[in-house]
C-alpha cells in the first residue's frame, strides 16, 4: 500500500473506470517513489501520458541529459490527441535517450475494473482508512487508535505496507460499505496473512450481529477449524468451510461471493467450496454501541445514528467491520491484511482469478522491441497500462498513462471468431463457434446465430459453442460473438457496449429421410443407440442442451433442483436423464474416458442427491420423467457393466 494519502483525493461517489485507474495509477507511481523503487523525477511524476489505443503508437517522456532537461520536461508534459485503432500518433523526438515500455496489470486496475464499490489499501497509518474508490465508505479505527504497519505489503513489486491487527482490540468500521440484506449479491475480498489460528473464530471482514437465535448477516473468517463463509438468519447459519485453512505467515487471496443463489469461497483463485442458499437475510443492527470516546470518528459514517442509553450512540444499520466481528467488539483477527474490497456483485471465478495472479506477479514486463519514443499498443496491451522509461547519463523519467490501454471505443476485451467460422463460408453439419479473446477477463461471453442469443455464459475458458446448422434451413445466416466489459453491467445489454466479432456464412445440409421406426414396445430405445458428440462435449463443459432455449451452463456439481427455464419440457428433458445418453455414446464409439468419468460422475451425483431427495412432481416425480428415468438408467447400466467399467458403488444403487 502507497504511504500516499488518498484522503484529499476526491472523486465522485461513482467514479469512472478511467478517473478511478487514473488515481490508483498515480497513487501507485508516488507510491514506488516514496519506498524507493526507483527514480522518479518531478518531471516524470507529474507527467500524464493519455489513455492509450489498441494499434495507436504512445510516447512518453525522454529525459535526454541535464543540458536536455527543459526539452524532455516539455516532451512529457506534451498532450497528445485521443488515439485510435490503426491511426499513426508520433512523438516529439527526444535525442540521446534510450527507451524501454512496459505493460503493466497492477492488481487495483483489476479490482476497479471488475466492478469494486469499495477498496480499502490500508496502507496509510491513520485513524481513518480511506475508501480509494470514492470515499463514500471510509473505515474507522473502533478504538481511535491508528493500527500499527507491516512494511511487506501483500502486492508482488509494490513495495507498499499493509495494516497489522493485533487480535485483542484492532478493528475497522465502515458505515456505508456494500449492501448485503435480503439474497443481494455481493462479494468480500482481501489478502490475508495470518499471525495467529486457534479456536477462536477471528474474522476477515463481517458484518453480523447478535448471539443464537438473534444473530444475523454475513462474513469470513478463520480459525483452527479452517477458513469459513457465511450468511446467517436468525441463528441459522449456511457456511462454506475450508478445512485446510492458509497458513500462517503467508499472504493469500482470499474471495467469498454470493450471487442470489449461490456461496464461493475462493483462495488464491481457486475455488474451494460452494454451496446453494436462497435465505434472505435480514437487516444487521449492531448489539453494541460507540461510546462517547469514539464521537470523533463518527464522521467516517454515513449510517443513521440512534441513542441507544444515555450518553451512547449507536449505528444502525451496523457498519462492514475489517478484522473483527458485530461492530468491532469481538472475534478479533491477529494477523495482517491488505487491499480490502467490496463489491456489488458476485465477481466471476475468472476474474478472481485474474486478481489473485496479478497481486502475486510482477506487475510490470518489457514490451520485446519498444525500444524509442513511440509506441503502438497491440491486442496484448488492452487493459494495462502501458509505462514509458526514459533514460540518459545524466538523468531518467518515467510515465504511465493514465489509465487502461482500450481498443478505440473504451472496451478493454477484444474478441474475434474462429472454429472455421470465415465471411461467406459454407457450413454443415455441427459447427464449433470459438471465440478467442485479448484484454481483460470478460464478465460475459454470448453466442448469437440471427441476432438471437443461443449460448451465454460467464468469462470464463472455453469459449466455445457448438451450432446444430441441420436445425437451421439452409441458406444465409449470420453469426456472432459477443464479450462485455468486466464491469459493464453485462446482465443489462442496453447499458453496455460490447466488443462483437460475426460473420455471414451458408449453411448447405443434405436432406435426410430416415426409414421410420417400427411400431411396438422397444421403439423408443433406437434413441439410446444414437449420440451427438457436440452434445457430449459441450456437457464436459457443464453445457446442457436446452431444446428451444439458449444452452444452459449449470453449476458443477449439480444440486438437482435445476430450472433454469421454468418450463416443462425442459425439466422432462433434464430429471429423465436423456442428455447424459450422449455421453454413454461417445464413451461407447471413441473409448475416450473423458465421456464415461463424467457419465459416472454425473450418475454418482444423481444417486446421492436421490437417496434423500424430498418427492417434487415438478421434477424427479413427474411420472413422464421417471419413466423415462428408468428406461435410461437401465440402458446405462447395463451397458457401463458390458464394458466393465461399471464401479461398485453404482452398482450397488
Amino acid at each position: 500500500m502507497a504511504s500516499i494519502s488518498f484522503a484529499r483525493l476526491r472523486l465522485p461517489q461513482r467514479p469512472s473506470l478511467t478517473t478511478a485507474l487514473a488515481v490508483v495509477s498515480w497513487g501507485c507511481a508516488m507510491g514506488a517513489a516514496a519506498a524507493g523503487a526507483g527514480p522518479l523525477s518531478a518531471t516524470a511524476a507529474a507527467a500524464t501520458v493519455p489513455v492509450s489505443h489498441v494499434g495507436v503508437p504512445l510516447a512518453g517522456a525522454e529525459d535526454a541529459s541535464a543540458a536536455a532537461a527543459a526539452a524532455a520536461a516539455a516532451a512529457a508534459a506534451a498532450t497528445l490527441p485521443v488515439a485510435h485503432l490503426g491511426v499513426p500518433l508520433t512523438a516529439p523526438a527526444m535525442p540521446g535517450a534510450s527507451w524501454t515500455w512496459r505493460r503493466c496489470l497492477r492488481y487495483r486496475s483489476l479490482v476497479t475494473a471488475d466492478g469494486a464499490s469499495d477498496l480499502w489499501e490500508l496502507g496509510a497509518p491513520d485513524t481513518v482508512a480511506r475508501d480509494a474508490l470514492g470515499g463514500h465508505a471510509d473505515a474507522a479505527s473502533v478504538d481511535g487508535a491508528p493500527l500499527a504497519r507491516a512494511a511487506d505489503g501483500a502486492l508482488t513489486g509494490e513495495n507498499e505496507p499493509a495494516s497489522t491487527f493485533d487480535g485483542r482490540g484492532d478493528a475497522l468500521l465502515a458505515g456505508g460499505a456494500v449492501a448485503i440484506d435480503g439474497t443481494a449479491s455481493y462479494t468480500f475480498e482481501a489478502w490475508v496473512r495470518p499471525r495467529v489460528v486457534d479456536a477462536t473464530r477471528r474474522w476477515i471482514v463481517s458484518r453480523e450481529s447478535g448471539a443464537g437465535a438473534t444473530r444475523q448477516g454475513t462474513g469470513v473468517w478463520i480459525s483452527a477449524a479452517g477458513l469459513g463463509f457465511e450468511r446467517v438468519v436468525d441463528g441459522t447459519t449456511a457456511s462454506v468451510i475450508f478445512r485446510a485453512g492458509l497458513p500462517i505467515g503467508r499472504w493469500s487471496h482470499v474471495t467469498a461471493s454470493y450471487d442470489g443463489t449461490m456461496m464461493r469461497l475462493f483462495v488464491n483463485g481457486a475455488l474451494v467450496g460452494s454451496r446453494a442458499t436462497t435465505a434472505a437475510l435480514k437487516a444487521v443492527t449492531p448489539a453494541a454501541s460507540l461510546t462517547n470516546g469514539a464521537l470523533g470518528l463518527l464522521a467516517a459514517f454515513p449510517a443513521r445514528l440512534t441513542t441507544d442509553a444515555p450518553g451512547r450512540l449507536a449505528l444502525a444499520p451496523a457498519p462492514l467491520t475489517i478484522g473483527a466481528t458485530d461492530s468491532g467488539t469481538s472475534g478479533f483477527f491477529a494477523g495482517d491484511l491488505d487491499e480490502v474490497a467490496g463489491y456489488d456483485h458476485a465477481v466471476q471465478r475468472s476474474q478472481v482469478a485474474a486478481q489473485a495472479t496479478a497481486g502475486a506477479s510482477v506487475p510490470c514486463t518489457v514490451i520485446p522491441g519498444a525500444t524509442s519514443a513511440s509506441y503502438t499498443p497491440a491486442a496484448a496491451d488492452l487493459g494495462r497500462t502501458l509505462l514509458a522509461t526514459a533514460r540518459t547519463a545524466a538523468a531518467s523519467s518515467r510515465t504511465e498513462t493514465a489509465g487502461p490501454t482500450d481498443d478505440g471505443a473504451g472496451r478493454l476485451v477484444h474478441v474475434t471468431l474462429s472454429g472455421g467460422i470465415t465471411p461467406g463460408a459454407i457450413v454443415r453439419g455441427d459447427v464449433r463457434l470459438i471465440a478467442t479473446l485479448a484484454g481483460l477477463v470478460p464478465d460475459r461471453v454470448e453466442f448469437v446465430v440471427d441476432g438471437v442469443v443461443r449460448y451465454a455464459k460467464p468469462g470464463e475458458p472455453p469459449y466455445q459453442y457448438t451450432w446444430y446448422t441441420a436445425a437451421e434451413s439452409n441458406g444465409s445466416h449470420t453469426v456472432a460473438v459477443r464479450a462485455y466489459d468486466p464491469g459493464s453491467n453485462a446482465n443489462d445489454p442496453a447499458n453496455a457496449s460490447p466488443a462483437t466479432a460475426q460473420a455471414t456464412v451458408s449453411i448447405a445440409n443434405s436432406t435426410v429421410h430416415p426409414a421410420p421406426l417400427p411400431f411396438g414396445k422397444e421403439s423408443m430405445y433406437a434413441e439410446f443407440n444414437e449420440g451427438s458428440p457436440a452434445t457430449a462435449n459441450n456437457l464436459l463443459d457443464d453445457v446442457w442442451p436446452s431444446r428451444g432455449f439458449a444452452l444452459a451452463k449449470l453449476e458443477w456439481p449439480l444440486t438437482w433442483t435445476e430450472d433454469p427455464y421454468d418450463d416443462a419440457y425442459w425439466r422432462f428433458f433434464f430429471y429423465g436423464l436423456q442428455p447424459e445418453a450422449a455421453l454413454l455414446y461417445e464413451w461407447e464409439q471413441t473409448r475416450d474416458t473423458r465421456y464415461v468419468d463424467k457419465l459416472v460422475a454425473t450418475l454418482r451425483s444423481y444417486v446421492a442427491y436421490d437417496r434423500t431427495r424430498p418427492t417434487n412432481t415438478l421434477t424427479f416425480d413427474n411420472d413422464h420423467a421417471a419413466a423415462y428415468r428408468t428406461m435410461e438408467l437401465v440402458n446405462m447400466y447395463f451397458k457401463l457393466d458390458r464394458d466393465g467399467v461399471l464401479p461398485a458403488d453404482l452398482r450397488a444403487g
